[in-house]
């Protein structure tokens, strides 16, 4: 699917809040489709299908060696965007810049 720049994805963010339990929608934080997440989705679904050949045939030469979780670091994918920086500072209340952020877990090792 070839994604473009500039167009509005933003429905991809819509949540129906009254079908929240009540105690979930005291605390729920509405995401906006920003910049930043715009970014990233467009380009995630514009890898090229030679990208997606290339790193599954070398996933299966590493599959011996390597871990999933390594072969996926070693091979860039599996990146994943919980939310955008602008977001994060709202939810941390932080009216600084952020230059990045770590996300501390099971992933590829990039820098969120």
């Amino acid at each position: 699917m070839e994604l473009e720049y500039g167009t509005d994805y933003s429905y991809w963010y819509q949540v129906n809040e009254k079908k929240l339990h009540d105690t979930v929608q005291a605390s729920f934080k509405k995401h906006h489709y920003d910049d930043e997440t715009e970014k990233f989705i467009v380009d995630v679904c514009n890898i090229s299908y030679f990208k997606h050949i290339f790193d599954n045939t070398m996933s299966i030469f590493l599959l011996p060696f390597v871990s999933a979780t390594s072969r996926n670091a070693l091979l860039n994918r599996g990146i994943m965007f919980v939310a955008s920086t602008e977001l994060f500072a709202e939810m941390l209340a932080y009216t600084g810049k952020y230059e990045s952020l770590l996300d501390i877990g099971a992933g590829c090792g990039n820098v969120t």
